[in-house]
C-alpha cells in the first residue's frame, strides 16, 4: 500500500533515487558506515551459507551412503527372512528339475543366518535374554546345591573336564588327520599333472587311473581305521571321542567333495582341443586349505566373501559356545546323571523305565536345542566370520516345519547340502535315474549309519536307538505330509521331537551307566559291545505293587 501511495503521489513525494542521492549528499560519513555494515553482514551471511551447504552436503552424503548400504543388504536374497514371510513357511526347495532334466545346484550367495536376522527384532531378542537368565538361574542353583550338599562349588566344571579329558591327544589326532588330508591334495595334483599329458584312452592312462584309485581306497580305509584305533587305544572319554569322530567324518566328506568336483574336470580334458589351463583343472593349495576350514561341505573354487572380519562377532559367538557347553553340563548334572547314576546296580524296573523316559523329555529337548544353537549357529557363524564366508544359511526355520520331510530339509543345511549334492543328486541322475524313492532311501541309510557309527565308538557300545528312530521311523514319516492344517502339524512335530529326544537321552544314559555299574571285564568278546547291558545284566522286573489308584478317592 505504501508503494502504491508513493506511485500515486509522485508530485508530493520524492522518488527513492532522489532520497538516496540527497542522503548521500547530506550524510556521506553515515553512508560509508552503513555500506561497511552491509558488507560485513553480507560476508557473514555468505559464510553461514557456505558452512550450512557444506554441512548439509556432508550429512546428505552420509545418509545416502547408509541408505544405499541398507538397500543393498535388503536386495541380497536373505533366505531366512524370505522363508519366514512366505505363506507356506519355506522358499523354493532344492530338487527342482532344470530344462535338461538335471537337478539344481547349490547356490552360494551372501546372506545371514535366520537367528541373526531375527535377533534384530526386539521381541525375539527378549526371548534370547530369557534363555540367558535361565542359564544364570541354573548356575546359581548349581552353586547353592553344591555348597549345601557337598560343601564345595562344582559349577559343572568336573563333568566338562571329565568329558573332554585327554584333549591333548584329541589335538594330536586332529593334526594327523589334517596333515593326511593335505597329503591327499598332493597326490591328486600328481595324478592330474601326469594324466593330462598321457594319450587319451591309452593303456598307460587306464593303469595310471587304476593305480591311484586303489591308493585312494587304501587311504580312505586307513583314514577310517587309524583315528578310531587311536581313540580306543588312548581310551578317550565320550566328549573327546565325539570331537575326533565328528572331525573324521567332516574330513572324509570334505575330501570326497573336493575329488568329486575336480576329478571329472581332469578326466574330461582333451589335450588338442581343450583350451583350459592347468589352473582351471587343479585348484591351488590355498583354495583347498580354505575349503577344509570354511563352514560348508560343498566344494566350489570360490565363495562369496565379506569385506572384513568383525572380531567382536567372532568373540561373542565363541563365548556363546562356551556358555552352551556349561548349560548342557548343568542340565546333565541336575536332571540326568542323578536319575541314572544307579542304573545297573539291580534289575531294571518297568516303572523306573517309564519315569526315566518321561523325566528326560524336557532335559532332552533342552540338550537338543542347545546342541543346535552351539554347533549350527554359534560355532558356524564364528567360523564364517573368521574366514569372511558370506553365505551363512546353515539352517532354515525348521521350528516351523509341519512334517518330517520339511524338518529334515531345513534342520541342518550344511549336511543336507552335501547329501543332496553328492548322494541324492548322484543317485537320481546317474545310478538310479529319476528314482526319488531309491535316492531318498540311500540318503537316509548313509546318514543313519554315520550317526550310529559316531555314537557307537564314542560310547563304546552299539545301541541302535537312533538308527531305528532316524533310519526307519524317520524315513517312514517323511511320506506323511500335512498341508491343510499347518498349526496342528507343527504341534505334532514338536511333540514327537520332545518324545524322541526323551527316548534317546534316557536309553543311552541307561545303557552307559549300566555298563559302568555292571561291568563284565572277563568278557572281551566283540559280541558284548552289541548286547544291551541295561536289559541283560540284571534283567527287567515288573513291580507287583505297581498299581493305579483313583486320584479322587
Amino acid at each position: 500500500k505504501v508503494y502504491k501511495m508513493a506511485t500515486n503521489n509522485n508530485d508530493h513525494n520524492p522518488s527513492c533515487e532522489n532520497i538516496e542521492g540527497k542522503f548521500k549528499q547530506d550524510n556521506p560519513t553515515e553512508n560509508i558506515l552503513r555500506n561497511l555494515a552491509f558488507e560485513k553482514v553480507r560476508k557473514k551471511i555468505e559464510s553461514l551459507q557456505s558452512s550450512f551447504l557444506n554441512q548439509f552436503e556432508k550429512q546428505l552424503n552420509e545418509v545416502t551412503t547408509d541408505v544405499i548400504k541398507e538397500v543393498r543388504e535388503m536386495c541380497v536374497p536373505q533366505a531366512g527372512l524370505q522363508e519366514l514371510l512366505t505363506p507356506n513357511g519355506h522358499i523354493q526347495k532344492k530338487g527342482k528339475l532344470r530344462s535338461n532334466g538335471q537337478l539344481s545346484e547349490k547356490l552360494f550367495i551372501p546372506r545371514s543366518s535366520i537367528l541373526t536376522d531375527l535377533f534384530k527384532v526386539q521381541h525375539i531378542r527378549t526371548i534370547y535374554h530369557i534363555f540367558i537368565v535361565i542359564l544364570i538361574i541354573l548356575f546359581l542353583n548349581t552353586v547353592v546345591y553344591d555348597l549345601v550338599a557337598h560343601g564345595s562349588i562344582n559349577v559343572g566344571i568336573s563333568l566338562i573336564l571329565t568329558g573332554f579329558g585327554k584333549f591333548h591327544i584329541v589335538l594330536l589326532i586332529w593334526t594327523m588327520m589334517q596333515m593326511s588330508t593335505i597329503i591327499l591334495y598332493k597326490f591328486f595334483t600328481h595324478w592330474a599333472t601326469n594324466r593330462v599329458e598321457m594319450p587319451p584312452k591309452s593303456l598307460q592312462m587306464k593303469c595310471w587311473d587304476n593305480f591311484y584309485l586303489s591308493w585312494l581306497l587304501l587311504y580312505q580305509g586307513c583314514f577310517v581305521y587309524l583315528p578310531v584305533w587311536a581313540l580306543l587305544k588312548a581310551d578317550l572319554p565320550p566328549a573327546s571321542s565325539l570331537v575326533v569322530l565328528m572331525e573324521q567324518v567332516r574330513f572324509l566328506m570334505k575330501s570326497y567333495a573336493f575329488l568329486r568336483s575336480n576329478v571329472p574336470k581332469v578326466c574330461s580334458y582333451k589335450p588338442k582341443s581343450d583350451d583350459r589351463t592347468y589352473a582351471d583343472l587343479v585348484p591351488s593349495l590355498s583354495t583347498y586349505i580354505y575349503f577344509l576350514f570354511v563352514p560348508t561341505l560343498v566344494y566350489r573354487d570360490s565363495y562369496p566373501r565379506t569385506e572384513r572380519i568383525r572380531w567382536h562377532i567372532v568373540g561373542w559367538h565363541c563365548m556363546e559356545v562356551i556358555g552352551v557347553i556349561f548349560y548342557v553340563s548343568f542340565i546333565l548334572e541336575r536332571f540326568v546323571i542323578p536319575f541314572f547314576r544307579g542304573f545297573g546296580d539291580g534289575p531294571l524296573e518297568a516303572r523306573y523305565l517309564v519315569l526315566a523316559v518321561f523325566g528326560c523329555m524336557m532335559p532332552g529337548t533342552l540338550v537338543f536345542l542347545c546342541g543346535f544353537y552351539c554347533l549350527l549357529h554359534a560355532w558356524m557363524n564364528a567360523a564364517a566370520e573368521f574366514l569372511r564366508f558370506a553365505d551363512r544359511l546353515f539352517y532354515r526355520d525348521w521350528w516351523n516345519a509341519t512334517s518330517y520331510g520339511e524338518y529334515y530339509r531345513t534342520w541342518n543345511i550344511v549336511v543336507h547340502d552335501w547329501l543332496y549334492t553328492y548322494i541324492y543328486k548322484e543317485m537320481y541322475e546317474n545310478i538310479t535315474p529319476k528314482n526319488k524313492i531309491c535316492s531318498t532311501f540311500m540318503v537316509f541309510f548313509i546318514s543313519a549309519v554315520v550317526h550310529e557309527y559316531i555314537l557307537a565308538f564314542a560310547f563304546r557300545f552299539f545301541y541302535p536307538v537312533l538308527l531305528i528312530m532316524f533310519g526307519v521311523i524317520g524315513l517312514l514319516l517323511i511320506f506323511i505330509k500335512n498341508e491343510k492344517n499347518r498349526s496342528a502339524g507343527n504341534l505334532l512335530m514338536w511333540l514327537s521331537l520332545c518324545v524322541g529326544n526323551g527316548l534317546l537321552l534316557s536309553f543311552y544314559s541307561m545303557e552307559y551307566f549300566s555298563r559302568v555299574n555292571c561291568s563284565q571285564d572277563s568278557d572281551n568278546s566283540l559280541l558284548q559291545h552289541f548286547i544291551p547291558r541295561s536289559w541283560s545284566c540284571h534283567g527287567l522286573s515288573f513291580d507287583p505293587n505297581w498299581k493305579f489308584k483313583n486320584p479322587w478317592d
